[in-house]
């Protein structure tokens, strides 16, 4: 709040609307991404984890455990889903260009691939499920930009 106080005399109304309306877009895609954790990802990754144990074998998890697991998935989640701004940022500033990344499109899936394998536990399923809804936000990025860069050039 201070930082905005600060700057607010030195921005021109239109600066003004263009840094709330990413700090709003940023805001509501993190806040998507901690949602959709705590609610799809989390259970699914906890029934997965609790479908391992058996008579022999006890799931020793506790609530620190857990809560560790859906901070850090939490915060990564939130992360991964500013995405799509990050892709529509560099289309819509012309830094990079919607055929390049649309041809570089196996190189990027691979990328999200091994960055998921570091971010996430040890497990496929988890892997997978930070890698598919990456990609697919990525995908959402790359159309909204191309969409962006049309309806300006007419």
């Amino acid at each position: 709040r201070q930082l905005w106080l600060f700057l607010l005399p030195a921005l021109y109304e239109h600066e003004r609307k263009f840094i709330k309306s990413i700090v709003l877009t940023s805001s509501s895609l993190f806040i998507c991404g901690v949602l959709f954790c705590l609610f799809f990802i989390l259970p699914l990754l906890v029934n997965f984890g609790l479908s391992f144990s058996t008579v022999e074998i006890k799931a020793v998890w506790g609530i620190s455990n857990i809560m560790s697991l859906a901070l850090w998935l939490s915060v990564v989640f939130g992360l991964m889903f500013q995405f799509p701004l990050i892709t529509y940022s560099l289309l819509r500033a012309d830094i990079v260009a919607y055929d390049t990344l649309k041809s570089k499109r196996p190189y990027i899936f691979v990328g999200i691939l091994i960055i998921s394998g570091i971010l996430t536990p040890p497990d496929i399923v988890s892997q997978l499920m930070l890698t598919v809804p990456t990609y697919l936000l990525f995908e959402a990025g790359l159309f909204f930009g191309k969409s962006s860069k049309t309806k300006a050039k007419i």
